[in-house]
């Protein structure tokens, strides 16, 4: 079980490093206090000082054997890949579908909200049949 770890270990390194990269391009201090690069920078190194320490286990450490049900059967697989491609669709169709519905309804609410503020008189007489109503309960 050793090959595993030292891959992950590498591959949050990496990540880490391309984190600290992107983090410095942005404004690590300003006059208010930390700026937006100071938090992720920050992080980044953490994540790194992990992986460092993640991969000398891996490399150092005494290496576990794999359990035998290390790797899943195919039908673990073909789960596995069907929670991927549901999670790919929706990604792929939250914004074009969900965020245009959201937005089409927020206009048909403001433009009803307009024309119910409009005839105001038509919120008290509501508002009076709600109170009647329960009142009466």
């Amino acid at each position: 079980m050793r090959r595993p770890y030292q891959i992950t270990g590498a591959v949050l390194l990496l990540l880490a490093a391309w984190i600290a990269v992107e983090a410095l391009q942005l404004r690590y201090y300003t006059s208010l206090g930390p700026g937006p690069g100071f938090f992720s920078f920050w992080l980044a190194m953490i994540l790194g000082a992990l992986a460092v320490v993640m991969l000398l286990q891996a490399t150092l450490g005494q290496a576990d054997p794999a359990p035998p049900d290390f790797f899943a059967s195919r039908t673990g697989y073909l789960r596995i890949g069907a929670v991927v491609l549901a999670l790919a669709g929706t990604t792929a169709l939250l914004e074009p579908l969900v965020f245009a519905y959201w937005l089409e309804r927020l206009a048909v609410e403001t433009a009803s909200y307009r024309t119910f503020a409009r005839d105001s008189h038509r919120l008290r007489d509501r508002l009076d049949d709600v109170l009647a109503v329960a009142a009466a309960r």
